[in-house]
């Protein structure tokens, strides 16, 4: 089963870098030269509407602009780029959400940002469901670009406070503070992002979202929700994320869940892990910590059992009393090496360390995310493995730092000194 492990996680590198290339090729582009949303010629408004398929609109003339006439109704797959010092700034002004790809084809419905910030998305509904409080399209791609503070509510269900898509790739950029709410029984799925068949992100980080209902227990996945595929994290961070089932991610279907230089940390759930899934989790040297349950138990909640490579899950807590798999609740098995575990019942790999890894405060040192640094005394210093030949660790530094990798998704260089070390609000 193991040696599955590094096919998958090369292959997810595969599909992103293919993924992002092609986002990054383009046709000439047609520039906005009004920074108005009055739809007259020059506008980001009239050139969308009028664009040919895979247009791509450059909006660095802009540092700002503030949609008055609601959400923009894209016919064919864009791209939106902005300028990368200042980014531009696309306003959604709550009225309604920023980006809505209306194409009856799906290829025709792609929608990608670049050095775009999208802010202040609202799409809010009685009796029918709301779909993706700033992007609703097929396909999204962020690249360099932040989506923040976007709401979907509904009294019925809701799919992606910030995106909704079948498949949502984020590269060096960051969904954040955005919100999916039912007032209703009715599922409120992905704080940040829902997708229906996947999620992959290289470089990024999903943070301060969430996923809850007024009534039961179906907010699931504060910060991701995949409906029937897969989620892959490359160099990534999940933290502070907040729903009812899954704080970080919540996935449905067969695919399962690989995270690979990558920290799931300080996310809360009322029932379930931080990382839920009825599929697999996959662990490559990442960290699964500090984050929170009332009830169940788990910072990792997988029905399919888990395979770990050097790889922390620890410090992780439950309301519940009775809760003893504090850290990993695996429905089959946990297999691998080389890991870190500080709470768990289910029989572990014979060389697992169970221990207090003692990580510093989560803190961005370099890289695109965030991460929890080792201390000079921690017992995953040294004791790690390298599966994937990674020749780096999450932020960036090298893999290799001493006699051997360190467990888990950073590796402390000869120069780390931890009295820089600080939080990250």
């Amino acid at each position: 089963m193991n040696s599955r492990n590094p096919l998958r996680s090369r292959r997810l590198c595969r599909s992103l870098a293919l993924a992002f290339g092609l986002a990054a090729e383009s046709a000439h582009a047609s520039s906005v030269t009004s920074c108005a949303d009055d739809g007259s010629a020059g506008t980001l408004r009239s050139l969308i509407a009028s664009a040919s398929n895979n247009a791509v609109i450059d909006l660095a003339a802009c540092n700002l602009i503030t949609l008055t006439k609601g959400e923009l109704k894209v016919p064919v797959s864009v791209t939106l780029q902005g300028s990368t010092s200042p980014v531009t700034v696309l306003d959604a002004n709550f009225g309604g959400r920023a980006l809505h790809s209306t194409s009856v084809s799906s290829s025709n419905r792609s929608l990608t940002l670049k050095h775009i910030d999208l802010v202040d998305g609202l799409v809010s509904s009685m009796g029918t469901p709301a779909y993706g409080g700033c992007i609703m399209a097929s396909t999204v791609t962020l690249d360099s670009s932040t989506v923040n503070n976007c709401e979907a509510d509904s009294d019925s269900g809701v799919f992606g406070g910030a995106i909704y898509a079948d498949a949502v790739y984020v590269n060096k950029s960051t969904v954040e503070s955005s919100r999916a709410h039912s007032s209703s029984n009715s599922t409120a799925g992905g704080g940040a992002i829902f997708a229906v068949t996947t999620v992959q992100c290289v470089d990024g980080m999903i943070r301060r979202n969430s996923a809850l209902t007024d009534s039961q227990d179906f907010g699931e996945g504060g910060g991701i929700y995949v409906a029937l595929g897969d989620v892959g994290l490359v160099r990534c961070s999940m933290d502070s994320n907040i729903a009812q089932r899954g704080g970080a991610i919540f996935q449905t279907g067969s695919n399962g869940v690989a995270l690979t230089n990558s920290t799931v940390s300080g996310n809360h759930a009322s029932l379930f892990g931080a990382v839920t899934s009825v599929a697999q989790v996959v662990l490559n040297n990442s960290t699964i910590a500090f984050n929170q349950a009332d009830s169940r138990c788990g910072g990792i909640y997988a029905q399919s059992g888990v395979i770990a490579q050097s790889s922390i899950v620890a410090n992780n807590q439950s309301g519940d009393p009775s809760c003893i798999d504090l850290d990993v609740a695996a429905g089959s098995s946990i297999t691998g090496a080389n890991n870190l575990i500080s709470a768990v019942t289910t029989a572990v790999p014979a060389d697992t360390i169970v221990a207090d890894p003692l990580l510093t405060p989560l803190v961005l040192r370099g890289g695109y995310s965030l991460v929890h640094a080792l201390s000079q005394s921690s017992p995953a210093l040294n004791h790690g493995n390298n599966p994937l030949s990674l020749s780096t660790d999450q932020r960036g530094s090298p893999r290799l730092s001493g006699s051997s990798v360190d467990i888990g998704a950073f590796e402390r260089q000869p120069d780390d000194d931890e009295i820089f070390y600080g939080g990250f609000l």
